[in-house]
């Protein structure tokens, strides 16, 4: 498994509206991957360490192939569909992107379950 992570923070109007931010990433999840189909899932990871969370949102995929193909779709949509683009940048209202990785799973089968 291959994981885009995005780690972004809340801006002043968020922190100000947490019910309306709130509300907003909850709707925009299912609306933004409907058309990706090689997104694997999604995850969310809070940390709370400030006044305001820092959040880590983990896109999941396949492969490195999945990768390219799922950056190349969000590319052509972007441009294809301005109203789509238009929704999509709404997020720079609700968040500020701080940090961007790729990581990957350990090759051995790690870790501990209850």
């Amino acid at each position: 498994m291959l994981y885009l992570e995005y780690t972004f923070k809340p801006t002043e109007h968020a922190h100000a509206h947490q019910a309306e931010f709130w509300r907003w990433m909850s709707e925009r999840e299912p609306w933004f991957y409907a058309d990706f189909h090689m997104v694997r899932g999604t995850s969310w990871r809070m940390e709370n360490s400030g006044t305001r969370p820092i959040i880590h949102h983990l896109v999941e995929f396949d492969d490195t192939d999945s990768l390219a193909e799922y950056r190349a779709a969000v590319a052509a949509k972007a441009k294809e569909d301005p109203l789509w683009e238009k929704r999509r940048m709404e997020q720079d209202l609700w968040y500020e992107i701080i940090g961007r990785s790729i990581q990957t799973s350990s090759p051995a089968d790690l870790g501990f379950q209850r």
